[in-house]
């Protein structure tokens, strides 16, 4: 890559919610997960993911998309904006004034160091490249601490047996990616991570430890953390169950939005309960002044998915359902301050 793209006007710039009256929008194109989802120039981007041909317990074949999609206001349909240079998901998506942030992810076969910018140029989606991670990740959380990004935990590929504990920070001359102070606890994928002017959360997760067979296996967790570059990381009070995977959000006051999340309970059971299968959490979790508080209730837990701060809305353009199915559903929740969520 010869090419840099510096950070000094990738700040994201906090939404403020209006009254609670919410759109109705439009179904996502295609039932993926893994995606990338954030916001540029007043447009919704998504990119890529994967998806199921049918559900996993059909018999189903998870396929990569690179395909880009884009909302903007009033409009009643996502549009064709667009493909990634390769297809990819389960990577780290953060939305700046300079476009979408794309950082590492999983390909069919291997994870990814590639990092790029995504933008809307008032007709389709351009792409630059950025500076590349210091090593391939995926399963990873990301937010803008500052005027840095941060990257949390991931893992090297997809059989590795272990997540990494590290943080990754690009400076914003954009150049290099940089060590940063190490999340406390152990090492874990996809972990929930927002940045608001509070600093960085990051919650939840999952550890990687081998079976007999040398195979990864998951140990949920419940602990959470905050960052600020004056104190670096500060354990808060744990979740009241795990919430792997869920997209989150800070609200217009700075508090942490947790939407849903996989708490694990059926983590692993044999045989698998495909359609049996309950869902995953519906419940919205807020951390404001020092505590966990139920938010409200989600029509439909979604998770390997993100939440693009749009309008005042934090908006869920598809995701994971069930295990090994996903949905075009869109959820929307306001993100104004201790209103109660109407209408998702």
């Amino acid at each position: 890559m010869n090419r840099r793209v510096a950070l000094q006007s990738l700040i994201a710039v906090p939404a403020f919610a209006r009254p609670c009256r919410l759109p109705m929008l439009p179904p996502y194109p295609v039932p993926v997960a893994g995606q990338f989802v954030g916001v540029h120039r007043g447009r919704i981007i998504v990119a890529g993911g994967t998806i199921w041909t049918k559900p996993k317990w059909e018999g189903g074949e998870k396929r990569w998309t690179s395909a880009i999609y884009t909302l903007g206001p009033g409009e009643t349909s996502w549009h064709k904006s667009g493909e990634q240079p390769e297809p990819l998901a389960y990577g780290g998506a953060v939305s700046t004034p300079a476009g979408l942030v794309c950082i590492g992810g999983q390909s069919p076969t291997t994870a990814s160091a590639a990092v790029g910018l995504l933008y809307w140029d008032g007709s389709q989606v351009r792409q630059r490249p950025m500076a590349d991670l210091p090593n391939p990740l995926m399963l990873l959380g990301a937010a803008m601490s500052g005027k840095s990004i941060l990257v949390v935990g991931g893992q090297a590929g997809p059989a590795s047996t272990e997540a990494s504990g590290k943080v990754w920070q690009l400076p914003p001359n954009g150049r290099k990616w940089e060590s940063a102070p190490p999340l406390p606890g152990p090492g874990r994928i996809l972990p929930v991570v927002a940045g608001g002017r509070d600093g960085i959360f990051a919650a939840s997760g999952a550890s990687l430890s081998a079976d007999s067979s040398g195979k990864p296996v998951r140990t949920y967790l419940r602990d959470a953390f905050r960052f600020r570059p004056e104190t670096e990381w500060t354990a808060l009070p744990e979740l009241p169950s795990p919430v792997l995977a869920a997209p989150s959000y800070c609200d217009s006051a700075g508090n942490f939005v947790v939407l849903g999340g996989d708490d694990g309970v059926h983590a692993g059971e044999i045989p698998d309960p495909g359609p049996r299968h309950p869902g995953f959490s519906r419940t919205i979790l807020r951390f404001d002044q020092g505590r966990w508080h139920p938010a409200g209730t989600l029509p439909e837990g979604l998770v390997t998915t993100g939440a693009a701060i749009w309008n005042g809305l934090a908006v869920v353009p598809s995701g994971e359902n069930l295990p090994g199915t996903r949905t075009t559903r869109v959820l929307s929740n306001p993100i104004r301050a201790r209103i109660a969520p109407c209408a998702l």
